[in-house]
């Protein structure tokens, strides 16, 4: 997800966080593979820190 946000949209790596949870924090318990499991959340803070400026 990351890598497709730089290369594709030019979103600087600086202006990310990415946080894996490996097999801490699966969706659909399973000892293989499990396509549910491959989640990411993606959240756009810009307004957060246009209120934190007004301050």
């Amino acid at each position: 997800m990351a890598l497709a946000l730089t290369e594709y949209f030019d979103v600087p790596p600086e202006n990310m966080v990415v946080q894996g949870y490996g097999e801490s924090n699966l969706k659909v318990l399973t000892p293989g593979p499990e396509r549910e499991n491959r989640r990411a959340t993606v959240r756009r803070i810009t307004p957060l820190l246009y209120s934190a400026d007004a301050r």
